[in-house]
């Protein structure tokens, strides 16, 4: 189960912390849950984290 610590292992973001994309790209965190079995996060840990950023152009 990944925790907002934990880097991704895949993808334009690998290496990234999950914090980070789910602050900046949360779409791509609920991508990945979708559409990748085995990507399960631990959804109380990232209950605590502040809400993300969003960009209206």
């Amino acid at each position: 189960m990944l925790t907002p610590n934990d880097k991704l292992s895949f993808g334009k973001n690998k290496g990234v912390e999950l914090k980070l994309v789910y602050k900046f790209q949360p779409s791509y965190i609920e991508w990945a849950i979708l559409n990748i079995p085995s990507f399960i996060i631990n959804i109380l840990e990232f209950e605590k984290l502040p809400n993300p950023y969003t960009i209206s152009l």
